[in-house]
């Protein structure tokens, strides 16, 4: 039987039956904007050189109201927008990079056409040139890539110029998607060569990594359909020619690819979010690699959201292993929450708001430049904001009765949620204040209103 320890608050005393450790986050949201339209998607770059983050997005309602608006940081989380382009027919992906090897960052959005049903075969790619001081000059660079959705540089011939890498994925109803991968050689004077590497119903590629440490960069991605769901690795000759293959046994493939060493043993190791879930809980795959290019698949169960829309990776605790930052799907219910790693990649959920965000695209960053790590997070109603760490805390409890007192103000300060992680450990029984109301896990029961953070 675990031992439990009792805690009493601020003072609260908290009666615990192991020595055991507790970590909170608590972070506080800074509305950037909430009246945009169907936001599409962000990228988190310092764009004019002055040491904080930017950010980019893309929004579109209807075709013809695409926009794409850089929101200056101006180095205290509080951000200026820049509308550098509006009524476009479509705005999608987006990435930013020094294209032209000048020093300062430009911008490329993929703006192709998302839905069969729409009239016409939208292909276009847009390239923002920055001059130097943030103005941006527009170009069309493609107008043929029918359904661009995703787009990204890198030298993937290895020649020392940077190449352009293009996703297309259009929606034909009832689960239904066709998709393209393709990379436009960079050929100077502003001519591209196009090259096509795969053709199915390609969905979401991850960033380009050297996924078999061979020197050069490859692709990963997922290929869905009803009834037949595909993870695929792009595997690069070093000369810009791909090999596929496709690994089929993963039937929940459906979104959001992840790159990275996720166990530390020194090769690429792959992560898939499922939109859905497949039935257990399993809404994350890790697919750890061997060394040997062989990947075995780990399922990372959540029962609290039904799937994946977007997330990312970081330490985000500063503990030396990976975390990851969720963005889920859930049709009511708390939908945006840190997965805190054990060291061993067992991964438990800390939540980062009980509310129902409907959360789209996460990034982590250091949103201003504190030295902790904040979230930039796109959510449903237009809904663009940065989520401020205001404290990260671990509360050593030893067994028996503890006393803690603390001056953090949480974002939420409901006690079951701040107290949710020992109590699933089963090591806290419990928790009360100085004025005798308590908190009872096993009852179910609370009345401490709140956390008095004075």
């Amino acid at each position: 039987m675990k031992a439990k320890t009792n805690i009493y608050f601020a003072s609260l005393f908290i009666l615990n039956g192991l020595s055991s450790s507790a970590l909170g986050f608590a972070f506080g949201e800074h509305l950037i904007a909430d009246t945009l339209q169907e936001i599409q998607d962000i990228y988190a770059i310092d764009i004019d050189g002055d040491g904080d983050i930017d950010i980019i997005s893309t929004d579109m309602d209807d075709p013809g109201s695409g926009r794409v608006i850089w929101w200056e940081n101006e180095n205290n989380g509080e951000f200026d927008p820049h509308i550098l382009a509006e009524e476009l027919p479509y705005t999608r992906g987006c990435h930013a990079i020094d294209f032209d090897d000048d020093g300062d960052v430009d911008i490329f959005v993929a703006g192709g056409e998302d839905d069969v049903d729409h009239e016409g075969n939208i292909g276009n790619v847009y390239y923002f040139e920055n001059d130097g001081d943030q103005d941006f000059e527009q170009h069309l660079l493609f107008d043929s890539f029918h359904g661009a959705a995703e787009v990204e540089a890198g030298d993937l011939d290895d020649d020392g110029d940077l190449n352009i890498l293009l996703l297309s994925s259009i929606h034909f109803g009832f689960g239904f998607n066709v998709g393209i991968i393709a990379w436009y050689e960079n050929e100077g004077d502003g001519e591209f060569v196009q090259h096509e590497i795969y053709r199915g119903r390609a969905k979401s590629a991850a960033p380009l990594t050297d996924i078999d440490s061979d020197g050069d960069l490859d692709i990963f991605g997922v290929d869905n359909y009803i009834g037949g769901d595909y993870t695929i690795w792009l595997e690069n000759d070093g000369d810009g020619d791909f090999e596929v293959h496709e690994f089929d046994e993963f039937h929940s493939a459906r979104n959001v690819p992840g790159v990275i060493d996720l166990n530390q043993d020194g090769d690429v190791d792959l992560l898939i979010g499922d939109y859905w879930g497949d039935g257990n809980e399993n809404i994350l795959y890790w697919l750890e690699n061997d060394g040997e290019d062989e990947f075995e698949a780990h399922g990372i169960a959540i029962d609290f959201i039904d799937g994946v829309r977007d997330f990312d990776i970081i330490d985000f605790d500063a503990d030396e292993d990976y975390d990851l930052i969720i963005a889920g799907q859930n049709r009511e219910g708390a939908d945006f929450a840190i997965l805190e790693n054990d060291g061993e990649q067992n991964f438990e959920p800390v939540s980062i708001s009980n509310e129902h965000l409907r959360p789209e695209k996460t990034i982590a960053a250091d949103v201003d430049g504190d030295d902790d790590i904040d979230i930039f997070l796109s959510a449903g109603g237009g809904r663009l904001s940065w989520w401020e760490q205001t404290s990260a805390v671990t509360l050593q409890l030893a067994e028996g009765w503890n006393i803690y007192s603390s001056h953090l103000d949480p974002c939420n300060p409901d006690i079951p949620f701040i107290f949710a992680q020992p109590v699933e450990r089963g090591t806290v029984q419990l928790v009360k204040d100085n004025e005798g109301r308590f908190y009872n896990p096993e009852f179910d029961f609370n009345n401490i209103p709140f956390w008095d953070f004075r």
